[in-house]
């Protein structure tokens, strides 16, 4: 943990704050008003030592940390053995160099095209949302592509990228639910952060735990495929391999969504200065990888002295174009600033065991200034990508 304390600068939130920029009179205003309140919450904060105020935080339904995997063809038995170790497998060889030049070349022109199937259905809901979302360079734009674009959804169900993820999840029945793009560009990178519960835990109810099973860190997995060279000098993926068993930096943030007083009472540990710092990350950062992902780390160091005591490595994602990297996102991860002119371009599928997880009808949540909530067979979608041997038995 001192590592990563010292690698992500927990104690200086300067970056985050000059990268959020001056705060208007009405955010000056609520973060003052909110200030305010945490000192008077100062009390019921101080009343409890932190070990007794962090032990309510415990995550909201039933969890398990360990990992196995079967037997398979696609993945060796030390491959195995790593995985369920350490939560992360790779590379694998998803496709030819010049095959993933190509899938780039594609995903970039569905990024351009303001007519592709997510711009229209946002149009349709929110003409505003599509005329912001068209006005920007973001990868936003490939969001979910293999639910409307059968090159990506091909992509994303081929046996070489499924098969070593059946057997690192211990299943046949797995589905891609999600799907997105990242460029990483000179000296941009994105803090070390934690994806657990899934959104469910936010009030979006597309993925729910089937009854009598138990959440585990390979019921949830992505591949995280490179399209382009990833190396250190790039900002290729960083993932602290292990750290899948301890997953409190997540709970701490997912309690403090349902529990938002919580959060006031939290901060009043705190010095007056460093809690109007916190409170301006947290209410108005642009980018959930920003400011408030750094600060929940911190808050879990404050809160848990053997937060990351176990075992836990640092794995870079170096890979060329057409190799791919699996792990859980129950693992630490994030990226390092790109030092070069060269991007890092990288499709993730996102996959989910369906024996343990319901996906249902995998509704999409956008929100462009106004919530937008629809479901994607509602616009022509497929909902989900599965392994194509099972398209094709269908």
């Amino acid at each position: 943990m001192a590592r990563l304390r010292d690698d992500e600068a927990l104690h200086d939130l300067s970056a985050e704050l000059a990268a959020l920029g001056p705060l208007t009179l009405r955010q000056r205003a609520i973060v003052r008003a909110l200030t305010v309140a945490s000192r008077v919450l100062r009390v019921r904060a101080i009343a409890r030592d932190r070990a007794a105020f962090a032990a309510r935080m415990a995550p909201p339904g039933p969890r398990d940390r360990t990992i196995d995997t079967v037997p398979h063809p696609a993945v060796d038995d030390a491959t195995r053995a790593i995985f369920e170790r350490m939560g992360v497998a790779g590379p694998f060889r998803f496709a030819s160099a010049s095959e993933a030049t190509d899938l780039k070349q594609h995903l970039k022109a569905i990024m351009a095209n303001t007519h592709n199937p997510l711009f229209q259905a946002v149009r349709a809901r929110d003409p505003e949302g599509a005329a912001a979302l068209a006005g920007r360079d973001d990868i936003f734009r490939a969001f979910n592509a293999h639910m409307y674009d059968p090159t990506t959804r091909v992509a994303l169900s081929q046996p070489s990228i499924v098969d070593p993820l059946a057997a690192l999840m211990g299943t046949d029945h797995l589905a891609c639910w999600r799907s997105q793009v990242f460029q990483q560009r000179p000296g941009h990178r994105t803090t070390l952060h934690q994806n657990v519960a899934f959104p469910e835990a936010f009030g979006h109810q597309s993925l729910t735990l089937r009854p009598g099973h138990t959440f585990r860190p390979h019921h949830n997995l992505n591949a995280w495929v490179s399209l382009s060279r990833a190396g250190t000098d790039n900002g290729c993926l960083v993932v602290l391999g292990g750290s899948f068993r301890d997953t409190r930096v997540y709970d701490l943030g997912s309690y403090f969504a349902r529990h938002p007083t919580a959060l006031l009472t939290c901060m009043a540990f705190f010095p007056t200065h460093e809690v109007e710092q916190m409170l301006a990350l947290l209410l108005f950062t642009s980018g959930n990888h920003r400011g408030v992902t750094k600060l929940m780390l911190r808050l879990a160091d404050f809160f848990h002295d053997d937060l990351f005591a176990h075992e836990v490595e640092r794995c870079d994602f170096v890979c060329e174009p057409g190799e791919f990297w699996v792990f859980s996102n129950f693992n630490m991860h994030g990226s390092m600033p790109s030092t070069t002119d060269e991007e890092r371009f990288t499709l993730v599928g996102r996959y989910v065991n369906e024996d343990v997880l319901d996906v249902g009808d995998n509704r999409v949540r956008l929100n462009f200034g106004r919530p937008l909530d629809f479901a994607p067979t509602d616009v022509g979608w497929q909902p989900l990508a599965r392994p194509m041997r099972h398209v094709s038995a269908a």
